[in-house]
């Protein structure tokens, strides 16, 4: 675990050693990620990654006390931002495909929970209540409220772009609906053609008619993603070493075959 390359950027002073005291799985993530909330002075971690989406009810089989938090975004500024991203999809289509999949899983792993283990926040209203919103989501997680969070308020004018100078405790509320100058009307309508559906009964309202793309034009759009996320992961010579360290651990499993999958051994 301390060999992966995103582990090592965090420059913590942990040791394989370190480890020696776990018996599960769970017990060694959580020694890795307490090292480092300790370093921000925080007595509870937490993990932001996007995809856990789609595993909510492994990762609360693998920690049963764990919380979730589903932040839910309209489609198309989420669309547009996966996009762009440096990993994302390359074009609005894939994108919007991924949005209706990831949110369907999340509501219905959601449902599955019991109340105080899921909660569901709207990025929208998080820009333009943050306050209180975040008072929520405190409450929700059963921790006391920071001071810092009186701070959390819009700032007193709407900064020009996302890359301008903003500090930590400032939102801009105006990005809620920045997506209309932001998107070409075609973007947007492969966006609603994909997830109208979902982004009406989550209260999205469609602008534009929805008209499907031609079935040539998804499958080469689903092509272009599919080859760019390989694309990108041979690129970074560090992800094909994280890649390789995971297929060596899951080769030498106790009960684990060549192909990774766990045999099943009667009595076990």
């Amino acid at each position: 675990m301390v060999s992966f390359s995103r582990v090592r950027r965090w420059k913590l002073d942990i040791r394989a050693e370190d480890f020696s005291h776990c018996r599960s799985y769970a017990d060694a993530v959580d020694t890795l990620f307490l090292a480092w909330s300790e370093t921000e002075s925080r007595p509870r971690w937490g993990d932001k990654t996007p995809h856990y989406v789609r595993h909510i009810a492994t990762l609360v089989e693998i920690f049963p006390e764990a919380q979730v938090i589903h932040i839910i975004r309209d489609p198309r500024p989420a669309a547009n931002s996966w996009r762009r991203h440096p990993q994302g999809s390359g074009n609005h289509h894939s994108a919007a495909l991924l949005w209706r999949r990831d949110v369907s899983l999340g509501q219905e792993a959601g449902a599955r929970l019991e109340s105080g283990q899921y909660r569901e926040v709207r990025y929208e209203r998080l820009l333009v209540e943050p306050d209180s919103t975040m008072r929520g989501i405190f409450e929700f997680l059963g921790e006391s409220i920071p001071d810092e969070l009186v701070k959390l308020v819009p700032p007193s004018r709407d900064h020009p772009s996302a890359d301008s100078n903003i500090s930590e405790l400032e939102v801009v509320p105006a990005n809620a609906g920045a997506w209309r100058q932001r998107m070409k009307p075609v973007e947007i309508q492969r966006v609603e053609s994909v997830a109208g559906d979902l982004m009406e009964q989550l209260g999205y309202e469609p602008i534009g008619p929805r008209r499907p793309s031609p079935p040539i034009r998804s499958v080469i759009w689903r092509m272009q993603a599919f080859v760019l996320h390989y694309v990108r992961m041979f690129k970074r010579l560090g992800k094909v070493r994280d890649n390789l360290y995971l297929l060596v651990g899951r080769l030498r499993r106790p009960g684990t075959g060549p192909s990774g999958e766990r045999r099943v051994t009667e009595g076990r």
